[in-house]
């Protein structure tokens, strides 16, 4: 039905502009204030004004000067265009009338008797005429929608089942298969009763990448249940580019969860128009978990322009933010943090220290060597051993002062500089032949390690595994070391926290280190001491190394 509320747009075309003034008269008297008419002199600018507007109907006289009513009806109709015409014929011209019905108009009207009956019946006729295209539309909408029910897929008609694991299944399913059909019933499932049918449904929309299911999938970021927001996020970082400016328009909206799965789902897109919004983001938004979010996907992006705001976090209040930044920055390795990143090896906190001795060796600038060794003296282990990491990874730059600071009244500089050198072995150990520092002097370097060890009485349990495949002498053996008997009680409060790892503990520890993660990171995602990891990965390294090491060197040392 047409709702009668809504103005019905007219096309009258009537070469006598008189003709156009009485006609719309005449309809606003007879009380048919509906109608919204726009005049044309001549069916040329009649064609014109269809092509730049859209109207329900066309009334149109016959007789005009240039083409005619028939010959307007007739182009119409040519050009494909099936909009209802009503054509105004003169006393006798029934033979015209009938062709232009032939011809595909709806209603002829003739131009005599009373002007009252007459313009009434030409307002009836246009409802009438709106009315029957009004429910023309309405069959062919159901038809459509009938077809498309006889042909939806069987998964397609399993979201609708009453069993929720039906549903969830059919939403893995089709996006498994990747069913464009299947767009609209997901989306509708995005609103299901059940968190595992919702977030099926959102991961599916992410593998068949509809542009349509941007917004829903930016709306499902406020579901109350994690997983469906998280399955949302990855599912906009699929459909990838075309989702950036939704995104950046999201990074504005009041919900915490919409602001944070926004920025989780830029920073996996990695579009260079996010870096400015995320930039923003990250100095201006009040949640501590999208800006440390920001800052993420701005590391992911490694773009320079994210270094200053990241350096002026180093000096926030918040701890999280301070470590946060400190390891993005070690993530974008840009050497204008070196010198705030020094600083911040004597941050009051134990992690920041930790996260900047990481992110100076991932940047590897040899400005850092003297505060990375005297970052050897820290209180905490974990931040030493960050920081003998670092100075492994800087390289053959850190040699020689390292050396120098085996000889530091300091036992955890010794043990930590012992460290880093072993580390540094290990990588010219891998390299080709032909380096400035050979072989044989790394072998000794290493043994001079171990000595100053035991001259100092201390020596770590992981020192001796990360040193053991290099301090050995031409038959293989590895030097005896005494350890006194703090260094034993050390070991046992070691083994103490040590558990035996399962060959399934295993197998996802060594996936995880290879996918990048650190041994702090593994031991929390896997509930393990940290001392256990260390210990499997330490170990596991020097096999493989101490086994490359001897097949390439062995005629030779």
């Amino acid at each position: 039905m047409v709702d009668k509320s809504d103005p019905i747009r007219i096309l009258h075309v009537e070469d006598e502009r008189g003709a156009l003034e009485i006609t719309n008269l005449f309809l606003k008297r007879m009380g048919y204030n509906n109608f919204k008419i726009t005049q044309a002199l001549s069916a040329e600018q009649g064609l014109k004004k269809l092509e730049e507007e859209n109207f329900d109907v066309v009334i149109s006289d016959y007789k005009m000067p240039g083409m005619n009513g028939l010959e307007f009806l007739e182009e119409l109709r040519r050009r494909g265009n099936d909009i209802p015409f009503i054509i105004f014929t003169g006393k006798g011209e029934e033979r015209v009338a009938m062709e232009a019905l032939n011809k595909g108009a709806n209603r002829y009207i003739r131009k005599e008797g009373n002007p009252t009956v007459l313009f009434d019946t030409l307002g009836r006729y246009i409802l009438e005429i709106v009315e029957e295209r009004a429910k023309e539309e309405e069959r062919e909408r159901l038809a459509r929608e009938l077809k498309a029910k006889d042909e939806k897929h069987p998964l397609i008609r399993a979201l609708e089942d009453r069993d929720w694991n039906v549903r969830k299944s059919a939403a893995r399913s089709l996006g498994e298969i990747k069913e464009i059909r299947a767009v609209e019933p997901l989306i509708r499932a995005l609103e299901d009763e059940d968190e595992d049918v919702r977030k099926n449904a959102a991961w599916a929309l992410g593998e068949i990448r509809s542009v349509k299911a941007i917004e829903p999938l930016i709306q499902a970021l406020k579901d109350r249940d994690k997983g469906v927001r998280v399955s949302a996020v990855e599912a906009l970082g699929k459909i990838g580019e075309p989702a950036v400016e939704p995104l950046i328009q999201a990074l504005r909206a009041e919900l915490e969860s919409v602001r944070l799965g926004a920025v989780e789902a830029l920073g996996e897109i990695r579009d260079a128009r996010a870096i400015d919004p995320l930039i923003q983001t990250l100095k201006e938004d009040n949640s501590l978990a999208v800006q440390l979010s920001a800052a993420q996907a701005l590391g992911k992006m490694r773009d320079k322009r994210a270094v200053e705001p990241l350096i002026h976090a180093l000096k926030d209040d918040r701890e999280e933010v301070r470590w946060s930044a400190a390891e993005i920055l070690g993530e974008i390795r840009d050497k204008r943090a070196v010198e705030p990143l020094i600083h911040a090896l004597k941050d009051e906190k134990r992690d920041v220290r930790k996260s900047a001795a990481w992110a100076l060796g991932e940047i590897r600038d040899k400005r850092a060597i003297e505060a990375l060794i005297q970052a050897l003296r820290d209180k905490r282990s974990e931040v030493r051993k960050s920081a003998a990491d670092a100075l492994g990874k800087i390289g053959e730059p850190a040699l020689e002062p390292l050396i120098s600071a085996l000889n530091d009244r300091d036992p955890n500089v010794q043990e930590g500089a012992a460290e880093a050198i072993g580390i540094i072995r290990n990588k010219i150990a891998l390299e080709p032949p032909g380096r400035t520092l050979k072989v044989e002097d790394a072998r000794k370097v290493a043994e001079k390690a171990l000595e100053m060890i035991r001259k100092s009485n201390e020596e770590s349990l992981a020192m001796r595994s990360a040193l053991r495949h290099i301090a050995r002498d031409r038959t293989g053996t590895v030097p005896r070391v005494t350890v006194p008997e703090e260094g034993e009680k050390e070991k046992r409060r070691e083994e103490e926290e040590e558990v035996k790892l399962t060959p399934k503990q295993i197998k996802e520890i060594r996936d995880l280190h290879a996918r990048g993660y650190r041994d702090s990171m593994i031991a929390e995602r896997l509930g393990i001491s940290q001392t256990s990891i260390t210990k499997y990965l330490t170990e596991e390294r020097a096999r493989r190394i101490e086994t490359t090491f001897l097949h390439k060197h062995r005629r030779r040392i």
